[in-house]
């Protein structure tokens, strides 16, 4: 298994449809999500480890986890919907060692080795990425992210006693699905990182 091949797994999930956008709820790319976890992967955060995938969507970075070897995986999201895409993405691809959590971030306690995410920006909700950041923190000791371009200076303010690691910059491209979006293709600068004690 390397990187590409990853991606093109990653590819073939299914994405779930009614999404909210108070949650900012977008589909993370498979080039991107295969990115982060191959890095992470690389850092040995992954194999043999215990995984939670934040905000998990259609579950695409736990499912990666999973396939690079993670001893269990933690999909967490409040969308019921969302955690039923995910399951159903799981056992297409075979994958067992997993469990869904249907909650809120901040009122999740399951510890975890690493946390991956693509959390809120904060866009249409203010301050639910910092929820996502503050809580991911406490819950693993290695917290990879998707997260907004300009986010460097947030993290490092919010979160003053951790490491953050910039892994790459990269670009984002958000489609049309919500009344608010003006074009049919919206592409934002993001950065895939890493934090850490």
């Amino acid at each position: 298994m390397n990187k590409k091949q990853l991606a093109i797994i990653l590819s073939k999930l299914t994405d779930y449809k009614i999404k909210k956008p108070s949650l900012e709820q977008y589909t993370t790319p498979s080039n991107i999500a295969s990115s982060l976890l191959w890095n992470a992967f690389m850092n040995k955060d992954v194999e043999g480890r215990i995984v939670a995938d934040a905000g998990c969507g259609n579950g695409v970075l736990g499912i990666a986890a999973l396939i690079l070897g993670a001893e269990k995986v933690f999909f967490i999201d409040v969308d019921e919907k969302a955690l039923d895409v995910t399951e159903e993405n799981c056992k297409t691809l075979g994958l067992k060692n997993y469990e869904l959590v249907q909650s809120n971030i901040v009122d999740v306690s399951i510890k975890s080795d690493t946390l991956v995410m693509n959390p809120p920006f904060g866009v249409q909700t203010k301050g639910l990425d910092l929820l996502f950041l503050k809580q991911g923190v406490k819950l693993a000791d290695n917290v990879y992210l998707i997260y907004k371009g300009d986010g460097l200076k947030i993290i490092r303010k919010e979160i003053p006693d951790y490491t953050v690691s910039v892994i790459e910059k990269t670009e984002l491209t958000l489609n049309h699905q919500f009344s608010y979006h003006k074009k049919l293709k919206e592409k934002t600068n993001v950065i895939l990182a890493r934090i850490f004690k």
